[in-house]
């Protein structure tokens, strides 16, 4: 009986020195705000826009960690950042980073058509514009919209919109009367605005003037107008996250993720119902895989 509780302790001892060897499985920290349709994170159609599904999928190319979600405006997020925060976000910008940056990049692994001006259909400001300046029908110059006077601009905090235009709305920022929103419906919130003339006028891609212009209190009270500036360049979209040893990790098991993810039907839908102009749909994810190989094989060949 003695030797049986010696064996039996023994054996309890083995397995919980066991089970404390075990490498806890590491958490990658995805921060998400409710920006619809980037993320839907509340109401009915929660989890159906675009940038949802697509964080479903990384998540399920990432099995070796622990997936958190936790909602926040941008504005916090880029806080949290700067404090060496570890934090990832699935829509990010793929474009050069400045060396005080606060987060690092993936590979590209979503094009976005390029942006335009999104305002109401009646709004005399913007005609004024347009009727000013029809040789460039149907594209117009964002500086136009810069330098008109008592326009009101829209803007997300902390919202980037890539190489062609951030530079521009650097240049002009200080002259601008924008309305800056913060809050945790930012994106909405501005579509609100717009709709009763708070705000004149606001950027955007294609894909979100489209899912507005698809909601019944919003339809057919928008108008999408092409920029000089862009209209012949999309946006790369990628993944951010911290920029420190976590974020690091982080990066280089997603880049991998991006690269199966191209062969999934479900992710080449996806993009597809999202971003592809009619007509376009093959091109696009041709595109899009061209982008995503030639990146990884960038990185494979410079680790080398």
């Amino acid at each position: 009986m003695y030797r049986l509780k010696t064996l039996v302790s023994l054996l309890f001892f083995i397995y919980c020195s066991a089970h404390a060897l075990e490498t806890p499985q590491r958490e990658l920290i995805w921060a998400q705000n409710n920006a619809p349709p980037f993320f839907i994170t509340e109401g009915p159609n929660r989890g159906q826009g675009f940038g949802d599904p697509m964080q479903r999928m990384l998540e399920e190319e990432l099995p070796g960690f622990q997936h958190i979600t936790r909602q926040m405006p941008l504005r916090r997020l880029n806080q949290f950042w700067k404090q060496g925060a570890n934090y990832c976000f699935a829509t990010m910008i793929h474009q050069p980073l400045k060396p005080d940056a606060h987060y690092i990049l993936s590979i590209p692994n979503v094009f976005y058509r390029p942006h335009g001006i999104i305002a109401t259909r009646n709004n005399s400001r913007v005609q004024g514009i347009k009727t000013r300046h029809t040789e460039h029908f149907p594209a117009y110059s964002l500086s136009y919209f810069f330098q008109e006077p008592e326009i009101r601009f829209g803007l997300m905090s902390n919202r980037t919109f890539g190489p062609k235009i951030d530079p521009l709305l650097n240049a002009h920022k200080d002259k601008l009367e924008i309305y800056d929103r913060s809050d945790a419906d930012g994106l909405e919130g501005l579509f609100d605005m717009l709709k009763v003339g708070r705000v004149d006028y606001l950027i955007d891609y294609p894909f979100v003037f489209r899912y507005y212009d698809h909601q019944e209190s919003y339809r057919d009270h928008f108008q999408f107008i092409p920029l000089h500036e862009n209209r012949d360049e999309g946006v790369w979209g990628a993944v951010g996250c911290s920029k420190n040893d976590w974020g690091k990790e982080r990066i280089a098991a997603i880049n991998t993720a991006i690269t199966r993810l191209i062969d999934r039907q479900d992710y080449r839908e996806l993009m597809i119902k999202w971003h592809a102009a009619e007509g376009e749909e093959e091109r696009y994810w041709k595109q899009l895989q061209h982008r995503v190989q030639q990146s990884a094989n960038t990185i494979r060949d410079a680790a080398q």
